[in-house]
């Protein structure tokens, strides 16, 4: 009778230290994000976990072809890192794919640990320094309708609020739309017959590279 007695005891504290996968939750704060594009060299990973874990181990591949390891890409060791900090700070270089995934450790946090079968589900970073391009504008006539729709497609997904046209000689844009998943922006125009206009495009990116470019046409007479 002990001996099941003390076998039970053994199975509930085994099942009440076990681990659940660990979930990255933001990757340079931006929360839920798999994508996230940003122009720096240094962002923060963080995670979330309801087990009783004290350690995490953070593992870093470079590109989609690359292989786990947990190492920095400039051969920096990453500690195990304790609870409740579940955030850890990165630098990486321009134009590169940083993929990133998290386990739970043992409730001892020592260098012999076993580490939980299932990781976090990986997200990933880019550090982006490259400017967007205007792939696409209208209307380029001279003999366009004094009222219509002005439209810029940008090659990337542009920030909706810090991009805008601006017209000139007295050109009136309104009723400012995003469309083709933040990739192209239209405005309604009103301007006047026979007149030329040009308007003006300042754009920017997630990362906040920035684009200045222009359209220009002319009116009906």
């Amino acid at each position: 009778m002990i001996r099941k007695f003390g076998l039970v005891v053994f199975l509930l504290v085994f099942v009440s230290v076990s681990f659940s996968v660990p979930t990255i939750i933001s990757v340079s704060g931006k929360v839920n994000v798999e994508n996230n594009i940003v122009n720096v060299s240094s962002f923060t990973l963080s995670w979330e976990n309801n087990s009783p874990a004290q350690c995490y181990k953070v593992e870093q591949k470079v590109g989609d072809d690359g292989v786990w390891d947990n190492h920095y890409e400039n051969g920096t060791g990453i500690p195990l890192v304790s609870d409740p900090t579940k955030s850890l700070d990165f630098t990486g270089k321009a134009d590169k794919k940083y993929w990133y995934r998290v386990s739970s450790v043992n409730v001892a946090c020592s260098p012999s640990v076993i580490f939980s079968d299932d990781p976090s589900p990986a997200k990933y970073i880019i550090i982006d320094t490259s400017s967007p391009v205007v792939v696409s504008k209208s209307p380029l006539g001279v003999e366009e309708e004094f009222s219509g729709l002005v439209s810029v497609g940008f090659d990337e997904e542009m920030n909706e609020s810090a991009s805008f046209l601006e017209g000139d000689n007295g050109l009136v844009l309104t009723n400012k739309v995003w469309s083709d998943s933040g990739k192209t922006l239209t405005y309604n125009y009103e301007g006047k017959q026979g007149t030329n206009y040009t308007v003006s495009i300042h754009g920017v990116d997630l990362a906040g590279n920035t684009v200045n470019d222009a359209l220009q046409f002319a009116t009906l007479i």
